[in-house]
């Protein structure tokens, strides 16, 4: 059943990157993505494991892997709930980079992919990631109206995905402060 082996390295890579262990969740990660070439399920699991990888690219600050890892994802996703995962994180890449264009393009392409009514995993990157386009452009208002709307309701599930949305809330309302 190597639908459910390659889920197995999904969840591996994600646990492992909930608990700070990014070198780890990346060479997890890499094995489930090898094994979905293997088995023919590079297009769907294995663009989906290129997201959590990419998640621990980020964060041990190797942009140029996890843009390249993104990218050919991205290029080879055919099946929409795999990509949404390498298409927010692409967003969030571009954000960081200043390439606010095509954050705003994949942050679009990412809503069309989720729709609205997205699990909130989803729904608070996506907010996350217009917010803070919205905060580079000087749009605090815009910023600001997009973390309220992903902080509001019962479904803010965990606080990996509320308390980015909560620091860049107060980073917001620093910024509004200032003269």
């Amino acid at each position: 059943d190597w639908e459910s082996c390659l889920r197995g390295y999904i969840n591996l890579s994600d646990v492992l990157e909930l608990a700070g262990r990014h070198r780890e969740a990346v060479a997890e990660g890499a094995d489930g993505i090898e094994l979905a070439r293997r088995v023919g399920l590079a297009h769907t699991l294995g663009v989906f494991l290129a997201g959590n990888i990419a998640e621990s690219l980020l964060r041990l600050g190797d942009y140029e892997r996890a843009a390249a890892l993104l990218d050919e994802a991205l290029a080879a996703g055919v099946n929409t709930a795999s990509v949404a995962s390498p298409i927010l994180m692409r967003a969030e890449l571009a954000a960081g980079r200043g390439e606010l264009e095509l954050g705003r393009e994949l942050a679009t392409r990412a809503r069309a992919v989720l729709g609205d009514d997205a699990p909130h995993q989803y729904e608070a990157h996506l907010g996350w990631i217009v917010a803070e386009l919205a905060r580079l452009d000087g749009e605090l208002d815009d910023a600001r109206a997009s973390v309220e709307r992903c902080l509001e309701g019962e479904d803010t599930m965990l606080g990996r995905y509320s308390w980015p949305l909560v620091w860049l809330g107060l980073r917001i309302e620093r910024e509004a402060q200032r003269p």
